[in-house]
């Protein structure tokens, strides 16, 4: 089998990802069309990906429209 990596950056609402942590990727409980959709919907991750966190960047400084606590990462 063969993995492609990508680098992708996304934001989450999980509380328990940090730098060099893996995940499963699940899409965010939203329907909101706004500025950040591209973050929370990354083209190419689907639900059930596996996901390694390069870098944690922190509390997103945007507005989530469903005051969701989002964080961004890379």
């Amino acid at each position: 089998m063969e993995v492609d990596r990508s680098n992708i950056t996304l934001l989450s609402s999980s509380k328990s990802i940090f730098e060099g942590s893996t995940f499963s990727y699940e899409s965010a409980d939203c329907d909101e069309e706004c500025e950040y959709s591209d973050y929370c919907f990354p083209e190419g991750l689907v639900d059930g990906d596996k996901c390694i966190v390069l870098k944690n960047h922190g509390k997103h400084k945007g507005e989530c429209k469903k005051d969701i606590n989002l964080i961004n990462l890379h």
